[in-house]
């Protein structure tokens, strides 16, 4: 579970830049938004927010299905449902999308002032370190073994699951909340 939500939060973060790149400098509707006498702040601010809300609509149809599939093979009540997909899939799906959203806004604010290339030198390599980072204080691989040796009847230390350094991680919050959810 750990790992698909590590997938779930990287894709949806992922998925706001893109989509908040595109809808603020590709859209033609800014266009005629920035010759009325509106702010470019309360534009900029306005389709950020309408970016956020669009991506979280979508990946919670896709968080959806995984809570469906989660509570049907563990056999969970209505209310368990109600509670995985509004207090565990939700702020998980917010939060990466409200990352996304800020990182966007970093980028274009730190290609205004040291230029683009410069920019791209800087923040390509810092997302994929902690990208990396993250993907190295959760260990879905150490994860993936400890199921499979718990699956041949070896049972994990208590904790084993996750270091201390990965509970602050949203998708392992969320893990850990799932797992509460159905002891």
């Amino acid at each position: 579970v750990t790992v698909i939500l590590f997938a779930l939060f990287v894709a949806a973060n992922f998925i706001s830049v893109i989509l908040s790149y595109a809808t603020l400098f590709t859209a033609r509707e800014v266009e005629f938004l920035q010759a009325l006498p509106v702010e470019h702040t309360n534009l900029f601010a306005l389709r950020m927010g309408e970016n956020v809300i669009t991506i979280t609509g979508v990946l919670l149809l896709i968080g959806l299905y995984g809570v469906l599939g989660y509570g049907a093979v563990f056999h969970l009540a209505w209310h368990q449902y109600v509670l995985m997909m509004f207090a565990v899939m939700m702020p998980l799906v917010c939060i990466a999308g409200i990352l996304g959203v800020f990182m966007l806004m970093v980028v274009i604010y730190l290609a205004s002032k040291i230029g683009v290339r410069r920019m791209l030198a800087v923040a390509l390599p810092l997302y994929a370190a902690v990208l990396l980072l993250s993907y190295r204080l959760t260990d879905p691989v150490r994860i993936i073994r400890i199921a499979v040796a718990s699956s041949q009847g070896e049972a994990p230390a208590a904790g084993e699951l996750a270091g201390p350094p990965a509970l602050w991680l949203p998708h392992e919050m969320a893990s850990s909340a799932l797992r509460s959810i159905i002891s």
